[in-house]
């Protein structure tokens, strides 16, 4: 918290990079090491941009907003974790299929590099749009 309080968005940065050394620290392979803690970062831009729709088409207005009133935050809790659910099971569908998989084997630092411009990209346009 205190790194989101001072540099606000590239505090996870820092946080992607503990979590890194933390996997890394536990013998996990570099790929994995790194691929996994993007993979959750997506996952919670996802779920967010997925919940702030949401929420903005039924209750008409911002998530931000609703948290005032007890009862619509809670409905929108438990929409967030629904849909983080539901996203997780369709992705794992597609990832553990066979033959992603050996896509995945043969193109693994294609695929992390990929990933990570992803996220860098996404966070940009967040940055710069919040600016």
């Amino acid at each position: 918290m205190t790194l989101l309080y001072y540099i606000q968005y590239f505090s996870l940065i820092f946080t992607l990079g503990i979590l890194v050394l933390a996997l890394r620290i536990k013998k996990i392979r570099w790929t994995l090491a790194i691929g996994l803690p993007f993979v959750c970062v997506a996952y919670l831009v996802a779920v967010d941009y997925i919940v702030n729709i949401t929420t903005i088409l039924v209750f008409s207005s911002t998530s931000q907003a609703t948290i005032a009133n007890p009862n619509i935050y809670y409905v929108v809790y438990i929409l967030a974790l629904l849909v983080a659910y539901l996203l997780y099971k369709l992705t794992a569908r597609i990832i553990f299929n066979s033959k992603i998989k050996e896509i995945s084997n043969t193109n693994k630092k294609c695929l992390i590099v990929v990933l990570i411009l992803t996220m860098v990209m996404v966070y940009l346009f967040i940055y710069l749009f919040r600016v």
